[in-house]
């Protein structure tokens, strides 16, 4: 491939290492310098949007062309080259037939220094790229259904809800059973939806939420559902490296650490881009809704598409 310009191994935690410390457990099947199994290309935005600078193996010619990494950022300076390099042509490959191991940090403190550095980077990268690094990337009707179902009011989340999967089954060609397969692919969306919604609450977005949950009832049980509901899911694949109560602890550690970073990024840098979510498909969502009232926009009074 004459545009391939970087292959990026696997990275895991060391497993030769005999330690059975709660880290160490925790690292080995909830890392997040290892991307899985399973191959792609590394992209903004899809399954594998960065991988770390712990072995790379990089065409020359490519790195000059995008002049390398970025000196001015002390950390994501290797999230940066990868989505310049793709901006720029080049394609870039996670290669996971191919592992390096690194060394989990030796103490819980500079275990939270490094969470706390990796969301650091964020506005940095938020100012350079643009909203592909928002914490929450979701159609708009997906998340104003969860929303408006955390706030008390389901009959605005069903019709949120049942506003995506007519918007959708419209989107489908006319086959067989379109309505059918328009359903089961919006409640699965839905389901994402929530997913990262939970992940946004207790990890970026976890100071509002937690400010969230000391004036409101509601808000609390939100917040607490979002907690354990997804560390259950979570734990349960891993059950047999780590104890629940482990797991549970260090996920919480990590995400807040996270998120810590995230906020301090966002007040030095005087940039709030890193915390605003992307919503997806407003347009349709809205002309939706305003045909169910009877307001759809008229030929003669449509928007311009020039």
């Amino acid at each position: 491939d004459e545009r391939l310009a970087l292959i990026a191994p696997r990275v895991q935690a060391d497993p030769a290492r005999s330690d059975t410390s709660s880290l160490v457990r925790f690292e080995k099947v909830r890392n997040p310098l290892d991307l899985g199994d399973r191959r792609a290309r590394i992209r903004a935005g899809t399954r594998v949007s960065y991988v770390p600078a712990a072995a790379l193996v990089c065409r020359v010619a490519a790195l000059r062309e995008v002049d390398g990494f970025d000196p001015e950022l002390r950390l994501g300076e290797d999230v940066d080259l990868v989505w310049r390099l793709d901006a720029a042509g080049w394609r870039c490959r996670y290669e996971p037939s191919v592992s390096v191991f690194h060394s989990v940090r030796g103490d819980v403190r500079s275990w939270i220094r490094q969470r706390v550095g990796y969301g650091s980077s964020a506005t940095a990268l938020a100012q350079r790229h643009g909203d592909v690094v928002a914490p929450v990337r979701l159609p708009t009707a997906a998340a104003a259904s969860w929303t408006a179902f955390a706030l008390g009011l389901p009959l605005l989340g069903a019709t949120a809800a049942a506003a995506s999967a007519i918007a959708l089954d419209r989107r489908l060609p006319d086959v067989p059973e379109r309505h059918r397969e328009a359903a089961r692919l919006s409640g699965l969306g839905q389901v994402h939806a929530a997913s990262v919604l939970a992940s946004g609450a207790t990890r970026t977005w976890w100071p509002a939420s937690l400010l969230a949950a000391l004036v409101s009832t509601r808000a609390r049980r939100v917040l607490v559902a979002a907690i354990v509901v997804p560390t259950l899911f979570d734990w349960w694949k891993v059950r047999r490296s780590i104890d629940l109560g482990r797991f549970a602890a260090l996920r919480i550690l990590d995400d807040a650490a996270y998120g810590a970073g995230v906020w301090k990024g966002a007040f030095e840098g005087r940039s709030f881009a890193a915390l605003r979510p992307r919503l997806t498909d407003t347009e349709s969502v809205r002309a939706l809704f305003a045909g169910w009232l009877g307001r759809a926009t008229s030929p003669e009074r449509a928007p311009s598409r020039r």
